[in-house]
């Protein structure tokens, strides 16, 4: 009856260059934004979105509001600045989703572009993210010596 598929996808593309691919697609909607992040400044440099799809053709008149993207910091807060700009009565639920998916891979790549040793790193993310979730709210030790996954930072 219904299905949603989500893929997000983000690629350096120079040394402090993000390229953000993010996609819904379900049996109403097909919607991607692409995104280009300076990853120095943090700021989003330049977005484009496409409605492949949507229940009425009136959904694709929305598509221009993502240039109010541009010039953001995705930081703190970015959230709500992306609500303001997307969501509600002069937007779209689903081209706000995307936006959000967005942001998240972008938080999700930060290590790649930071300096410092794979602890560094590490405990940078641990205080950043303590008592968000169970995991950042175990004890440093712990977390450090539980790391499952391969130092890909290179």
């Amino acid at each position: 009856m219904f299905d949603r598929f989500r893929h997000i996808s983000a690629q350096k593309t120079g040394d402090s260059t993000l390229e953000v691919t993010s996609i819904l697609r379900d049996t109403l909607h097909e919607v991607s934004l692409r995104m280009s992040v300076d990853m120095q400044s943090q700021e989003i440099k330049a977005v484009s979105v496409e409605f492949s799809r949507g229940p009425y053709t009136v959904c694709r008149d929305v598509a221009p509001l993502a240039e109010r993207i541009v010039g953001l910091k995705v930081q703190e807060g970015i959230i709500r600045q992306l609500r303001e700009q997307l969501g509600g009565g002069q937007g779209c639920h689903q081209l706000l989703d995307v936006a959000v998916e967005g942001v998240k891979a972008v938080f999700q790549t930060l290590d790649f572009f930071m300096e410092g040793t794979e602890e560094e790193v590490f405990r940078y993310w641990d205080e950043s993210l303590r008592g968000t979730c169970y995991t950042h709210s175990q004890a440093t030790e712990v977390l450090w010596n539980s790391r499952d996954l391969p130092d890909e930072r290179g």
